[in-house]
């Protein structure tokens, strides 16, 4: 079995993907200082919104920061529900829309709410007609000290932040990127490991011995200079660095990997990110 062979990609790539968050998901309660959430409630059938801010006293998140968070979130809400409009508008040209199962699904689940942050991960599958369906993964992360995205330079050594740049979902939504050979190495370390998690962590078939390995090979000969997106992840606690944006042959293999409290702090991270990760360990 090839990893880069179209064969895998079209029948695993979704497997994958689904086992790859499933694996992720913390069954997040919000921890003493985190905040209420209200939902999460369907924009569509199978098409997820993100929850809302409700009550934020135990967070220390302002009013203003509760407002500014949860507007960014409807924006959110918005650029998907316009980004399915426009893909099952493709699906129905192409005639894919009802005999493939074209359109657009979003799963979205918190990853971490308090101490400090609030983190969604995002799953979106879509197939807008074309050769194959394509599947996306990311993070919104919030700052409870500021309510805006988290800017990862106040909390993360320059080593691990490198190079930060903005790239586009397929949605439209703008992600803060990073990209630093520390993470590249970091990653690969942890890599085996997280992918073998992903391969016995769940009932999907997407991952096993054989193209852990080759997925392996294919990643470690992929990476050089590549885009990562980060949020803090509540179980395991830790740092979860996944690639953006691989080639789609081998987007399949970009699994999440998370690097620990100790590592992180052995790299300089600031005192108040490990802060954090400690309050949510509790």
């Amino acid at each position: 079995m090839s990893v880069q062979s179209g064969c895998f990609h079209r029948s695993r790539l979704a497997g994958l993907a689904a086992a790859a968050a499933l694996l992720l998901l913390p069954g997040a309660a919000s921890a003493a200082d985190g905040v209420a959430l209200d939902g999460p409630e369907e924009l569509a059938a199978q098409l997820s919104a993100f929850p809302r801010i409700a009550d934020a006293d135990a967070s220390g998140l302002t009013s203003d920061g509760v407002a500014k968070i949860n507007a960014a979130l409807a924006k959110a809400d918005a650029r998907v529900e316009a980004a399915a409009s426009e893909c099952r508008d493709q699906a129905k040209e192409s005639g894919s829309l009802d005999q493939d199962g074209g359109g657009w699904q979003r799963t979205v689940d918190v990853t971490w709410n308090g101490p400090g942050f609030l983190s969604y991960l995002v799953n979106d599958s879509y197939y807008c007609g074309g050769a194959y369906p394509s599947q996306e993964s990311f993070p919104l992360v919030f700052d409870f000290a500021t309510g805006a995205p988290v800017n990862w330079a106040r909390y993360l050594p320059a080593s691990l932040t490198g190079k930060a740049t903005l790239e586009s979902a397929s949605d439209g939504t703008r992600l803060g990127v990073v990209s630093s050979s520390m993470l590249v190495k970091l990653y690969l370390a942890g890599y085996v490991d997280a992918a073998n998690a992903v391969a016995t962590g769940s009932d999907s078939p997407a991952l096993d011995a054989e193209s852990v390995k080759e997925c392996e090979d294919v990643i470690t000969d992929s990476l050089q200079g590549q885009s990562f997106v980060i949020w803090p992840q509540a179980n395991p606690v830790g740092l979860a660095v996944m690639p953006l944006g691989l080639p789609h042959a081998i987007a399949a293999c970009g699994v999440a990997v998370v690097i620990s409290p100790s590592k992180l702090k052995s790299l300089g991270a600031k005192p108040a990110f490990l802060d954090a990760l400690a309050g949510g360990a509790e």
